[in-house]
């Protein structure tokens, strides 16, 4: 029985699949968002966005994503399969075309929270009593 023999280099390239970039490829060398983004934070596509024209294919992923509601850049990152980092910088590009909206730029919904205030003097009244003891 022979032992097995490694493949020439030659074989060896022609196997090796390579069809991803390097990360700093994808954001053109630059390391650093231009916004304060947090794995939390929460982004959404504009209405009537259908595209990141211009932008490479990681970004147009993305921001289908944000198409279907409000997803965090975690969330994103892990749809990519990209570092965080290299996310944050893709989605400030987003934000920075208009693209995009991070749930820190909405204007809050004070009809809702106002609800929910209701809500909460009803189920528990003497609790803003209690808070001021």
């Amino acid at each position: 029985m022979t032992p097995k023999q490694p493949p020439d280099e030659a074989e060896a390239w022609a196997v090796e699949e390579t069809h991803t970039l390097r990360p700093y490829a994808v954001t053109g060398g630059r390391t650093e968002p231009t916004h304060s983004l947090h794995l939390d934070t929460q982004l959404v596509a504009r209405p009537g966005v259908t595209a990141a024209a211009g932008m490479v294919p990681e970004a147009d992923a993305a921001l289908a994503l944000c198409r279907d509601g409000f997803r965090s850049v975690a969330e994103i990152s892990a749809y990519l399969g990209l570092p965080a980092q290299i996310t944050k910088i893709l989605l400030s590009d987003l934000i920075d075309a208009e693209l995009l909206d991070d749930l820190a730029t909405l204007p809050p919904e004070t009809h809702f929270l106002e609800q929910v205030l209701v809500a909460l003097r009803r189920k528990w009244p003497d609790a803003a009593g209690a808070s001021a003891a």
